[in-house]
């Protein structure tokens, strides 16, 4: 029967069934995967989706606050330096996830730009996971993610992805910079949501919404970046290093503080955050110094004021817009 099916009729298969799994209570889904046992291949990848759906990443290992060096003590790559397919042209920036580079494609017959992030620097013992995992990102292709386009370990375990390169404005300083009213900002934040439940429905989590993962093009296009990257971030099997993972505190939701299961709903939690920031000038919490086990307790316990009643000094959409459903869609998030 494996032969016999075409791989988009197996996979129409997989998307079919993996919904019904996946909303099963857990004492029910193994007799739905034994149920399967005539047919292992989808038996088998109905339980490796389940698992990647449920965070069994290599990141979720190690929860964490603050972002370790990637790339450790390798040197920054040079200027016409190679990965793959791509000629390094100039350092464009460098933060948690390692640097970001500007690269032109050296070889295949036509001029294509792209962004290379470079991850971390041990990564050549886990190759087979990482590029199963990028496999998967590969795949997403909405008018509102930046594509990854190649990606790879270097022979000195430099993890790379080469991802489309966006020329914009992060979504915050977007709206401040042309005053946008709220009509004008959902309308963004629509995009952003479509993209995101275009990501959900292929199995893939952000883990990382904010604006600053969010590019807005001069013809108002938003695009998200890193859609999926925190899934390859980190390789390391040790549970006690606590410093590898990438989150902000400012939009992580209180199980990627907690070390709990990564699931949808994280990014969920994210987009609550965005549309707070987007609609009232401000963060439901502001982080400030505050220290990050003040910050959990908080999360867990205190309810922040709807948008309507941030009290932002010069919000940029007038509270009275915001009162009924855009108040309570937040507060849900």
């Amino acid at each position: 029967m494996e032969h016999a099916q075409s791989s988009a009729a197996r996979w129409a298969r997989i998307e079919a069934l993996f919904p019904e799994l996946l909303a099963l209570p857990e004492s029910r889904r193994a007799a739905f995967l034994a149920s399967l046992d005539p047919e292992p291949w989808l038996r088998a990848e109905l339980e490796s989706l389940l698992s990647a759906a449920q965070g069994e990443s290599c990141l979720d290992h190690a929860p964490a606050i603050e972002p370790a060096s990637p790339t450790h003590s390798l040197p920054p790559l040079r200027t016409g330096q190679r990965l793959g397919a791509w000629q390094v042209v100039r350092l464009l920036g460098h933060g948690g996830m390692g640097e970001v580079y500007l690269a032109e494609r050296a070889e295949g017959g036509f001029a294509q730009a792209c962004a290379i992030k470079c991850l971390r620097g041990d990564a050549v013992e886990h190759q087979a996971r990482f590029e199963s995992e990028r496999a998967i990102l590969a795949q997403l292709d909405h008018p509102n993610i930046a594509r990854l386009l190649d990606g790879g370990i270097s022979a000195d375990g430099r993890a790379w992805m080469a991802m489309e390169y966006v020329v914009g404005e992060n979504l915050d300083h977007y709206c401040a910079a042309r005053g946008l009213g709220l009509d004008a900002r959902i309308a963004l934040f629509d995009q952003v949501c479509g993209a995101v439940a275009y990501a959900h429905a292929h199995l893939v989590v952000h883990r990382d919404l904010k604006p600053a993962n969010i590019l807005v093009t001069g013809e108002g296009h938003a695009k998200l970046l890193d859609f999926g990257i925190a899934k390859l971030l980190d390789f390391n099997q040790d549970a006690t290093r606590t410093q590898s993972a990438l989150l902000t505190p400012a939009h992580a939701a209180p199980e990627q503080f907690e070390g709990g299961e990564i699931t949808t709903a994280v990014d969920v939690y994210a987009l609550g955050v965005l549309l707070y920031q987007l609609l009232s000038g401000k963060l439901p919490w502001p982080q400030g110094h505050t220290p990050v086990s003040v910050v959990v307790d908080r999360l867990l316990t205190d309810e922040p004021p709807p948008p309507s009643r941030a009290g932002a000094e010069s919000p940029p959409c007038a509270p009275s817009l915001l009162r009924g459903d855009l108040d309570a869609i937040v507060r849900r998030c």
